[in-house]
């Protein structure tokens, strides 16, 4: 931009000068406008993609849990978003291109008016779209963190009070409506009305408002596969249930709640009457998870985008503090184009900034959520969400300091430039004066600075939400198997006997494709209680050790362990498994002669979540065999 300036002051000519700078300033900044469209483009086409492939994953009904039908739901909207951002994003830079390219071939040519009022909107338009590119990967990042929170809440309430919809379907009529009034603090009030009974629960919400639910309990035939034999409740009932409840109680919002689904005529008879409808899968968030029940209804307020900012001011006109004169004129020109170019790249980097600030926030909310490992709520995922976060974070953090640190500079250029307003500006522009960079020069270095990071932030960013979307269907698939006969609880391997034990560790070998040489130890077995060979050939000696107190395995059985089960037995792979802990000592010991200690949150992920002990071990895939959770 400098050598275009300077090109321009030494034309000869006036006139020729200024036409000459206006055209030159005029490429220079429709060329930046057209090369941000681009790069906001293949960023959106980039965001949607990773979209499309998150919503295309359909797990089959038999796999299917709230939390992935949540991650569904949010890739679905984000979809939905992204198709219509990536086809604006599309039409702006063909449009930019097409002023480019008739810029380029009338350069020469003297035009009427300048093509750059048809960019500038295109512009606007730019940093609008920004705005709402943030906002909703922000959106879409945070429901994604939220799963986590909410799959916590849902074992802690889950744990406390035992509600679940399997035991409310065996129940009789009557339980959904005492539930429903325990649940609300309401009242129940029975009544026939026209030969219908019914027993309405008259309760309020927090924002005062009179609440009537009408429960309505269906059976559902107790079946593994009873999602494909929920029942339906149809239109007549809807409409008996609501008018009884409406003529009882004028004046009152009225709800009907089911353990059972709704038809299509029913919801759009409740929509068009205002009828709040809360079927099965509500309930389940009600009830199960915890969900307050104003969230359910809608009452809450849902997650809003940031507002946006208001529109960028542009930079004080030069044009009345100047003689009319043509270097004056071209001066006030030179002077307002470089403020325009500098307040763009401040806003810029001001947005990169915003938004690594607020992606640092809720990597650092993540990395601070810490179960402990005895908390009901806990889960294998816990660890490796954390550190996911953490990764995240200190890319972020080094980014933001660079961040900081370019929008601070670059206002620093902008107060500099300003304070030229009111001044002789032909001395600025005049042959000579500018001796070494100028403003505008160092605020393009720190804007170039940052847009050659960002492929590597948004790369980032991608990542860590490809790693939360897959650790939540690991997650799901691993609640799915806890709920199977394979699983083992930490509380039944405690209640097991050793020889038990020794045979549940040969079970879950076996399990996972190891053939089993030795089952349990006993008297000469020289210190290998369970002896076995990966299906890629390598051979496992394992020590087992079942402790039922606070006491932790001692080095001493580790020596042990160590003297016999290479020299002896020939192992390729030792394993000390034991259902407590290993002494600081042990550890040490574990590290320095290259067993495998393994402890009971290693056994939780094993026996309770059906990951294999390739998965555990790093190991990888061995033979075509799948390290995922093992299906029921």
């Amino acid at each position: 931009m400098r050598n275009l300036l300077d090109q321009a002051l030494a034309s000869a000519g006036p006139d020729d000068l200024l036409a000459a700078f206006t055209q030159a300033a005029e490429a220079e900044l429709t060329t930046r406008i057209g090369r941000q469209l681009h790069a906001h483009r293949e960023v959106t086409e980039r965001e949607l993609r990773e979209a499309r492939r998150r919503a295309d994953h359909r797990a089959s009904a038999y796999d299917a849990s709230h939390v992935h039908a949540l991650c569904a739901e949010a890739a679905e909207s984000l979809v939905t978003a992204l198709t219509s951002e990536e086809e604006e994003a599309r039409q702006a830079a063909e449009e930019c291109d097409v002023v480019l390219a008739e810029m380029h071939r009338d350069l020469d040519a003297t035009r009427s008016c300048s093509l750059l009022e048809s960019v500038l909107p295109l512009s606007r338009h730019l940093g609008a779209a920004r705005e709402r590119l943030d906002d909703l990967l922000a959106l879409d990042r945070e429901v994604l963190h939220e799963l986590a929170l909410q799959e916590a809440s849902r074992r802690q309430a889950k744990t406390a009070d035992g509600i679940t919809l399997s035991r409310l379907d065996r129940l009789l009529h009557d339980d959904l409506g005492e539930w429903i009034e325990e649940l609300t603090d309401g009242s129940m009030e029975p009544m026939v009305q026209g030969g219908i009974r019914s027993t309405p629960v008259l309760t309020s919400l927090p924002d005062g408002k009179s609440l009537v639910i009408q429960p309505e309990q269906v059976s559902v035939p107790h079946s593994f596969f009873n999602l494909f034999l929920v029942p339906t409740v149809g239109l007549p009932r809807v409409q008996q249930l609501s008018r009884t409840a409406g003529d009882r109680f004028p004046g009152a919002l009225i709800a009907v709640a089911s353990n059972g689904r709704f038809s299509r005529p029913a919801r759009r008879h409740a929509r068009e009457h205002r009828i709040l409808l809360i079927d099965r899968d509500d309930l389940r968030r009600w009830m199960e998870w915890g969900t307050p029940l104003s969230e359910i209804l809608g009452s809450g307020k849902p997650p809003q985008a940031s507002s946006g900012r208001a529109l960028r001011q542009g930079p004080p006109t030069a044009l009345h503090i100047l003689e009319p004169d043509r270097d004056g004129l071209l001066a006030a020109f030179t002077w307002t184009t470089e403020m325009e170019l500098i307040q763009d790249a401040a806003e810029q980097l001001q947005l990169h900034h915003d938004m690594i600030d607020r992606e640092l926030a809720h990597a650092g909310r993540r990395e601070l959520y810490r179960p402990d490992f005895h908390e009901p709520w806990w889960t294998p995922l816990d660890a490796p969400c954390r550190l996911a976060a953490g990764h995240l974070r200190k890319i972020l953090a080094d980014e933001l300091e660079n961040a900081r640190t370019a929008c601070a500079a670059v206002k620093e250029n902008s107060d500099a430039l300003r304070r030229w307003y009111g001044r002789d500006l032909r001395e600025r522009y005049r042959r000579g004066a500018l001796n070494s960079p100028s403003e505008l020069d160092e605020a393009a270095r720190h804007l170039d600075g940052i847009q050659g990071r960002a492929p590597h932030i948004f790369e980032a960013l991608a990542r860590d939400r490809e790693s939360l979307h897959d650790l939540a269907m690991r997650e799901a698939q691993g609640l799915r198997f806890t709920t199977s006969p394979g699983s083992v609880s930490l509380a039944a391997i405690l209640s097991m006997s050793s020889r038990g034990f020794e045979e549940m560790v040969a079970a879950l070998l076996q399990r996972d494709g190891f053939n089993v040489l030795q089952r349990h130890g006993g008297a000469g077995d020289r210190g290998a209680d369970v002896i076995a060979v990966a299906p890629t050939g390598e051979k496992l000696v394992a020590q087992c050790k079942l402790i039922t107190t606070a006491r932790r395995v001692e080095v001493g059985v580790l020596y042990a362990l160590n003297g016999t089960a290479r020299p002896v037995h020939g192992a390729d792979l030792v394993v000390a498994v034991t259902s407590s802990e290993f002494t600081k000592p042990a550890l040490k010991f574990a590290r320095q002669h290259a067993i495998v200690p393994f402890g009971n949150q290693e056994l939780a992920h094993w026996a309770t979540w059906g990951e294999s002990l390739q998965e555990i071990l790093g190991l990888g895939k061995a033979n075509g065999t799948d390290t995922a959770p093992h299906s029921p």
